[in-house]
């Protein structure tokens, strides 16, 4: 059984925060939900010895070669370049200026700040502009271009490499992107592996790992793991290259049941992610691999010098979906390519029963879900939960009565059994809980379910794994660009606008979640509930295979879905074991969307206990911080959390400086951060003061054989 504490519960359940500070969000950034939306929107071989540049590891008997095409793909270039082990990819091979440099694509920090976006012609920079400003907060309150981030003016110029999966690629076809700067010094080379968050493009990463990367003089090899902005149009036969431009493919698109569409003249949109039949996330450890291996072909390439595993500093680092596919390639590395790892809010699952965690002298048992299963139960309770967070003003009586709706909701289904909606939202809240939903991210309920979040993942992820096409997902969610939007009165110029703008999975870029089957009219069970809450409870009872019944969903809801929903799920749990390799997860302990409790500890605790005899890793819980940085230029934000992004470069360089200097690794342990303060009536810029390091922490994460124990 599930328990937590009621005084733990008791205790974060004030609203005295939100009558001063929530309603400011609410009414005052009505733009900040689209912005933010789907920034969410899963043998042996290691050693010990630390790589010391003066005396570089002993470089392999053959340099690394490829049968990768050269700049104009010939056959004969192929056979010219094949090798015994050829990477299955083609690529092109680009100058990057000052005008369009590897940093920033030549907006610099001024630009990137500007409130006013690129062009849409200008298409690299506008994916740049997109993907930096949605997962960074860019203000200079905040610390950017002062703690993290470009320097005034800066640019860092280069060539960069753009590869896409042969035909013939037997896992799910991917796009990568390897960056060298003209600042790469070939006598210490190092590599860092950044596989996009989300299901972001190649330019995903770019703000998360390229600024470290790029300023330390490595190299970066991005990849969107077989994601990215993978949209087909399906009325007009037209799908993105590998540089965003619109074509008809060349071999036939099966993404789509069309003996289901129910209207032809409708711009409908399948996606890559959930509509492929690949399942992608099984994948991203192996794309990330092949991200690596493409960037050490890019580097021998460019400097005619074979760079290798052997001689060459390979480091994965990224966030979120991303910080998930650098864990699993360290687990899957069969050839020793990486060297160490870093993963932040990784969105990561393993397959066990229970473990325990005591935090505060207060014991939870807890069940660790896999990200599919939080994400459904927040679907359904965290709307009428907000109940709970939300105060009783008028200025945010609108929130109150979609919440009100939402337990209403809930309890026609009963789900929940009272007859007082405030005793509702608390016995949503409590189920959340005890499901392991910190308590330090309650508060943080009514912002992430405005962004659309639950909905938008959804739609995406369960046809993912029980791999559908688009029209067969049984709850009856599609994507299309609407009949009214200008995307489609203004034609393909503003269609094409869609790769630089998105963040690969909808409600993005104009392309929006449109039911093609309405449950809430068409099954008699449902007419009592909206649409939101009919899809919500269909997908939940997809998962548990339980209330197909009561919902009228029998025919819908069959055993056979439920059985390929759970096979590609357990597809993308991990095993923990990285090899002894070292390692770093750095994850905010307020994250509603990844939750600590599912992710990041019991993995720190599996690889500790069991998984990783040589373990190397290190979990560092950060305070205050939560999933989304861009949050911060906002109030209440601003004054109560602190980015994340911060510790995650701090790890980058632990790692770097281990592996470099043999430094020692830090130990585990919570951070305790400090707010941003008002002074005289305006907020403080944010300081080191804010941010202790990792060793001016004394709170040590210890591990035992039922669980993790934290002080506070």
């Amino acid at each position: 059984m599930l328990s937590i504490s009621k005084k733990s519960f008791k205790h974060h359940n004030s609203t005295d925060f939100f009558k001063s500070k929530f309603k400011i969000l609410l009414l005052k950034q009505p733009l900040l939900a689209s912005l933010l939306m789907v920034m969410c929107s899963p043998q042996l071989s290691f050693s010990q010895s630390k790589l010391s540049f003066s005396q570089p590891k002993k470089m392999a008997s053959a340099p690394l070669k490829s049968y990768l095409y050269a700049e104009q793909p010939t056959k004969q270039n192929q056979q010219a370049l094949a090798t015994e082990t050829p990477l299955p990819i083609e690529w092109q091979k680009f100058s990057r200026k000052a005008d369009n440099d590897l940093l920033t694509a030549g907006l610099t920090l001024e630009g990137l700040q500007s409130h006013a976006a690129p062009g849409p012609k200008q298409s690299r920079q506008l994916a740049y502009y997109t993907n930096i400003r949605a997962l960074l907060d860019t203000t200079t309150e905040g610390g950017f271009g002062r703690l993290y981030g470009p320097k005034p003016k800066q640019i860092i110029t280069g060539v960069e490499y753009l590869a896409e999966t042969t035909k013939d690629y037997p896992l799910s076809p991917a796009n990568f992107s390897v960056q060298i700067p003209d600042s790469f010094n070939v006598k210490q080379p190092c590599l860092i592996v950044a596989p996009s968050s989300g299901s972001r493009g190649i330019y995903g990463a770019v703000g998360v790992s390229g600024f470290w990367a790029l300023n330390k003089g490595c190299a970066i090899a991005y990849t969107d793991k077989g994601t990215g902005t993978g949209f087909y149009f399906v009325g007009l036969d037209k799908t993105f290259d590998l540089t965003g431009k619109l074509h008809t493919p060349n071999t036939p698109i099966d993404w789509v049941n069309a003996d289901n569409n129910p209207d032809k003249d409708r711009l409908w949109v399948a996606t890559r992610h959930a509509h492929s039949g690949n399942n992608p996330e099984k994948d991203w450890g192996q794309h990330t691999l092949l991200a690596a291996k493409t960037g050490l072909f890019a580097l021998t390439d460019h400097f005619k010098q074979p760079f290798n595993g052997d001689n060459t500093l390979v480091i994965a680092a990224s966030i979120s979906n991303g910080g998930s596919a650098v864990l699993r390639a360290v687990e899957q590395d069969t050839h020793g390519l990486i060297d160490a790892v870093v993963a932040g809010e990784p969105n990561v699952s393993v397959d066990l029963d229970v473990f325990e965690v005591q935090q505060s002298n207060i014991n939870q048992t807890i069940k660790p879900l896999h990200a599919l299963e939080s994400f459904l139960l927040q679907s359904v309770f965290a709307p009428c939960a907000n109940l709970a967070a939300l105060p009783d003003t008028s200025e945010v009586a609108v929130y109150r009565l979609q919440a009100e709706l939402s337990c209403k909701q809930l309890l026609n289904s009963h789900l929940l059994e009272t007859e007082n909606l405030d005793e509702a939202a608390r016995q949503a809240q409590t189920n959340l809980l005890k499901a392991g939903l910190s308590a330090e991210s309650l508060w943080l309920g009514p912002i992430y379910t405005s962004m659309g979040l639950w909905p938008a993942l959804e739609a995406t992820y369960p046809s993912s794994y029980a791999r559908l096409k688009l029209f067969d997902d049984p709850c009856g969610a599609a994507f299309e660009v609407p009949a009214s939007s200008p995307i489609t009165t203004n034609g393909l110029t503003q269609l094409a606008k869609i790769w630089p703008l998105s963040s690969g999975i909808p409600p993005t870029a104009g392309v929006v979640i449109s039911p093609y089957t309405p449950l809430h009219q068409t099954i008699k069970p449902l007419q009592s509930f909206n649409q939101k809450m009919a899809t919500s409870l269909c997908y939940l009872a997809w998962l548990k295979a339980d209330h197909q019944k009561v919902l009228g969903l029998e025919k819908q809801l069959t055993s056979t879905l439920h059985n390929q929903l759970k096979q590609g799920m357990t597809e993308t749990y991990a095993t923990a074991n990285l090899q002894g390799k070292p390692a770093i997860i750095v994850h905010g302990r307020s994250d509603r969307l990844i939750q600590v409790n599912h992710s990041s500890r019991p993995y720190f605790w599996l690889n500790k206990t069991s998984a990783d005899k040589n373990s190397q890793l290190r979990y560092i819980e950060i305070t205050n911080a939560q999933h989304f940085d861009a949050l911060l230029p906002y109030p209440p934000f601003n004054s109560q959390l602190i980015p994340l992004h911060v510790y995650f470069e701090k790890a980058l360089e632990a790692i770097y400086q281990n592996q470099t200097s043999n430094t020692p690794l830090p130990d585990s342990v919570v951070v305790k951060t400090q707010k941003r303060q008002f002074v005289d009536g305006t907020l403080e810029h944010l300081t080191e003061t804010h941010l202790p390091s990792f060793s001016n922490s004394s709170e040590a994460i210890n591990w035992t054989e039922k669980g993790l124990k934290l002080a506070h």
